[in-house]
């Protein structure tokens, strides 16, 4: 295990170890464990680990990144995650409601007992668009988000872990609401690369969209500052110093 590294993916198995004398013992043994974000890294560092790293839910570059769109009259709002109430999904359906100026577009599987009611939710709302599923490449994805101005992710899931949709999205220069659950808010930097809300509600999400209607001067710096702290969740700007560390 000493010549071995070690990468943590997920958002509990760092709350797992550190509770844990007989899997800490273990993990200590690796040359190089490496953790999605710092908090998960203090955990094992206060836990007594000294062989941790952080390495975030990376991306490898794209072939090909769109320019950043400039946002229409109408703003457009994506979600693009699995389809149950988990997700948040229905904040988002009861924000469309309130917000017939903003456009909304729906993209995921919809969880079997939850399609009646989904489709039930949505039904004559002429804002909300449900699009599928989405099952194209990483280059296809960014091409999409890319004619989006916002990506909404309001989980209520406590597991959630650190969401590679994240990276995506600002990969693609889009502005990230989210939660403030789990990991999200290591993610996105409040009121800089996105907004992490307040109160994760219908009320909440839709202060924050109108914020961004009205002024559309600070939607495209916090657009372009999304796209620039994409930078940290590159493969090709870690890989160095993870080879490094197998020599």
């Amino acid at each position: 295990m000493n010549q071995s590294i070690y990468f943590m993916m997920g958002g509990t198995e760092a709350d797992e170890i550190s509770f844990s004398k007989k899997k800490l013992k273990v993990y200590e043994n690796y040359k190089r464990v490496y953790v999605e974000t710092d908090s998960m890294k203090r955990k094992l560092v206060n836990a007594g680990m000294t062989n941790v790293e952080v390495y975030p839910n990376c991306r490898k570059k794209a072939s090909f990144i769109n320019d950043i769109k400039k946002s229409d009259d109408r703003l457009k709002c994506v979600f693009l995650s699995s389809i149950q109430k988990e997700k948040g999904i229905e904040i988002v359906i009861d924000t469309a409601k309130e917000l017939s100026e903003v456009e909304f577009y729906i993209y995921g599987n919809v969880k079997d007992d939850y399609r009646d009611e989904f489709f039930e939710c949505i039904k004559g709302s002429a804002n909300t668009h449900y699009m599928g599923a989405f099952s194209w490449d990483s280059d296809m994805l960014y091409t999409l988000l890319s004619r989006y101005d916002i990506f909404l992710f309001p989980t209520l899931w406590s597991t959630e872990g650190v969401p590679g949709v994240l990276v995506e999205a600002k990969i693609s220069g889009l502005v990230p609401i989210v939660s403030d659950m789990s990991y999200n808010s290591e993610i996105i930097e409040d009121g800089v690369d996105g907004i992490v809300l307040e109160s994760n509600d219908c009320g909440g999400m839709k202060k924050a969209i109108e914020h961004l209607v009205v002024d559309r001067d600070k939607l495209q710096r916090m657009k372009l500052s999304s796209r620039d702290s994409a930078d940290a969740y590159y493969i090709e700007n870690h890989i160095d110093r993870i080879i490094e560390v197998l020599r």
